[in-house]
């Protein structure tokens, strides 16, 4: 087997082996709440080794969102003016043998490559809904990314206060993810262009 083919193989199986263990290697989603008077303020923070613009992608990525995020139903955009945008976003809950779905207008607006501000201008499932999201790269590489939502809902249920707590959870860890798998197949790219380049100038 020559080199090239040898290494392509080694790349490629050591990625495979890395992505079915993804969710070992990477750090806990750090997640702290507040609710009073039925208002609840949420801010999360995760840590993933990868550079800025990957982050920025996965984030901006909006119509793709349903693809890596399970709760996501639909991420429609209805309008875009350069850094502004309107965006459709159902996301679908549940507890036991009951589900909800809720329903967001988003007025949005980006600071390329650093941050998304977003704000629900429907008013269908809450009276108001609105945070961000921040990329702030770390010191010693990778990026930590940084989610707020202010929000208070217009809909009663049991598990109201989990839904929007367990749900906005499970979209950090799924927007970490992404992220982390996204960077390890450009880190996979880049070798295999390396290692390409390098055999075609030996031969």
């Amino acid at each position: 087997m020559k080199p090239f083919k040898l290494f392509l193989l080694l790349t490629l199986g050591t990625d495979a082996a890395m992505l079915c263990g993804v969710g070992l290697l990477l750090k806990p989603v750090l997640f702290v709440s507040h609710e009073k008077a039925g208002v609840d303020q949420l801010r999360a923070e995760f840590y993933v080794d990868a550079d800025p613009l990957t982050a920025w992608k996965v984030l901006s990525d909006y119509e793709r969102i349903p693809q890596f995020v399970s709760g996501i139903k639909v991420s429609r955009v209805e309008e875009r003016d350069g850094d502004d945008l309107f965006l459709t976003q159902e996301a679908e809950g549940g507890f036991l043998f009951i589900t909800k779905t809720v329903h967001v207008l988003l007025k949005v607006h980006e600071i390329p490559g650093e941050s998304i501000a977003f704000e629900d201008v429907s008013h269908k499932d809450f009276y108001f809904y609105q945070g961000s999201w921040n990329i702030e790269p770390v010191p010693q590489g990778g990026v930590s990314v940084v989610y707020e939502l202010t929000a208070k809902r217009n809909f009663d249920a049991p598990f109201a206060g989990d839904y929007l707590h367990g749900g906005v959870q499970d979209l950090l860890k799924a927007v970490q993810k992404e992220i982390y798998l996204r960077q390890t197949q450009i880190h996979s790219n880049l070798a295999v262009i390396a290692i390409s380049t390098s055999t075609s100038a030996t031969n």
